[in-house]
């Protein structure tokens, strides 16, 4: 009895999901039904499936090697052309198998044989099956991404939400993750702070428990990704291209260019071995350098500038006076009881006719978002009866649902702005009159925390520290004047004409609670 030729099997398909008969499984029983009936010894086989098309060009590649160093295996089984490859450049390599190796190539659904002996016309008829599996898995990707890109006009995020969010297989839209949406709004707030590295980010995020979806740990490299993605306000990028999305803000867009302005600084604090009162808080005042602190004689800390060729003339200051400097720096953020009063009753009238304002401004907006929805309804009908093609449907739809999402994220964010602006006020206001005592009472990293909320910039000239406060602690320090203060011309504080400058109404907002004062403020 002669020996079975020895022959590899090759099975592939486009997508997880094929028709019947187009199956791995489906092309497996029909290449071993084959080989059986030809005689041929099937002594390796590959299963692969296009839609890892890394994974199946890796296996193609493998095949084509290993046949050409196996000179006992002169046979190739496909099921068919269009299994074998849509591919013109690998059908190319299948004929120099039959050319330059004397393979074989079998196609067990047709039975039809290709090798060095067949004519020009079995290579013609190839190339062209291979030009039409080609073109038809063309068209199938020009249309996912035609779909895919009307989608993304529609504002609905057509890839995997981000952590934060959850894809609903149901609705097909994208909703908030209520178990990780809080810790990532809240990663947001503490980045924008400035106050926190991105590992340091990390670490707080792990021991709160937030983990990715697929349960590891969320990485600081995943931070500065998500840190940068305007999917949290409302937006998304799809191919290089910005949208306006239809899911839920789970931020404000004013806290997101705060979060990426404090990323372009690039002065957020690193962890150090220890933890130096003072430590990043101060620049020279001659140079410009960042003043370092040491440890001389194993017990006195002094600081110093760092210049690096060691020619600025700054002197040292030892900490426990650099401390004592600083405690005036704080001091100075105080109003006379006078002005206070008069500030307090001032931002207290204005919250009252804020609230007027607000409520009228909310009922003018659910007004428009309802007659916009009522208008997408009615286009809906008409599309449905005919009296409207599918294009202006497109258009009209697509431009009305983006006017409504304005809409309610204005109606979302109406009465928090300026009511909690207000509101933050009274806060700065009573923080101030108790600041100094908090600050003494406090440990050295929580003087320096309070120090970086306060100051946008401390330079130390002459053994002196040289503030520069941050809005609206500037206003305090600076005291009440004509232009600061006063409403109009008059040069004399009226209670009855006493109105909250404009400048001082906007230099507050507020975020999340501070241990010690309940109060966080712009830029910090």
């Amino acid at each position: 009895m002669e020996p079975r030729r020895k022959a590899v099997l090759y099975v592939r398909v486009s997508s997880k999901e094929q028709e019947d008969g187009h199956s791995l499984d489906s092309q497996e029983r029909e290449g071993v039904r084959y080989a059986t009936q030809r005689g041929l010894e099937i002594v390796r086989m590959w299963r692969v499936s296009e839609s890892a098309w890394k994974e199946e060009r890796e296996a193609f590649n493998e095949m084509i090697a290993y046949i050409k160093a196996q000179p006992d295996v002169p046979v190739v089984i496909f099921d068919s052309v269009d299994r074998m490859t849509r591919n013109l450049s690998d059908v190319h390599e299948i004929m120099k198998l039959t050319k330059q190796h004397d393979k074989e190539v079998h196609l067990s659904r047709s039975g039809k044989i290709i090798n060095k002996e067949s004519g020009p016309d079995d290579s013609f008829m190839m190339g062209i099956e291979a030009l039409t599996a080609k073109r038809y898995s063309d068209e199938i990707s020009f249309k996912v991404k035609r779909v895919l890109r009307d989608k993304a006009d529609k504002g609905n995020y057509p890839s995997v939400a981000p952590l934060g969010y959850l894809n609903n297989p149901k609705t097909r839209l994208i909703d908030l993750d209520l178990e990780r949406a809080p810790l990532i709004k809240r990663l947001w707030e503490l980045r924008a702070t400035g106050l926190y590295s991105l590992r340091k980010l990390e670490e707080l995020a792990y021991a709160e428990g937030l983990r990715t979806k697929t349960g590891k740990r969320f990485h600081h490299a995943n931070l500065e990704i998500m840190f940068k993605n305007p999917f949290y306000y409302g937006d998304f990028i799809w191919k290089g291209q910005l949208y306006q999305g239809s899911h839920p803000p789970l931020i404000t867009k004013h806290l997101f260019e705060k979060v990426q302005g404090v990323a372009k600084q690039g002065n957020i604090p690193k962890m150090v071995r220890r933890d130096f009162a003072f430590a990043g808080l101060l620049t020279c005042g001659q140079c410009g350098c960042a003043i370092t602190s040491e440890i001389k004689k194993k017990r006195y800390i002094y600081y110093h500038c760092t210049h690096s060729k060691g020619n600025c003339e700054q002197p040292s200051i030892v900490e426990e006076r650099l401390d004592e400097k600083l405690l005036g720096v704080v001091q100075r953020i105080q109003l006379a009881p006078d002005v206070h009063n008069r500030i307090l009753t001032a931002l207290r009238r204005d919250k009252g006719q804020q609230h007027d304002y607000r409520e009228a401004q909310l009922v003018s907006l659910q007004t428009r978002r309802d007659t916009l929805q009522r208008r997408i309804d009615k286009l809906y009908e008409d599309k449905l009866d005919g009296k409207i093609n599918e294009d202006f449907w497109q258009v009209k739809h697509t431009e009305w649902t983006r006017e409504k999402t304005e809409v309610e994220r204005a109606i979302n964010g109406n009465g928090h702005s300026n009511g909690v602006t207000l509101d933050t006020g009274e806060k700065i206001l009573e923080l101030t009159q108790r600041l100094y005592p908090l600050y003494v009472k406090q440990p050295p990293h929580e003087r320096r925390r309070m120090l970086r909320i306060l100051l946008s910039n401390c330079a130390l000239l002459n053994g002196s520290p040289c503030p520069e406060y941050r809005r609206p602690f500037d206003i305090f320090v600076k005291g009440p004047s004509c232009s600061e203060w006063l409403p109009g011309e008059d040069s004399n504080l009226r209670h009855a004409d006493y109105r909250v400058p404009l400048r001082f109404r906007k230099a507050w907002t507020i975020s999340s609670p501070s241990r010690w004062g309940r109060v966080r403020v712009a830029g910090a």
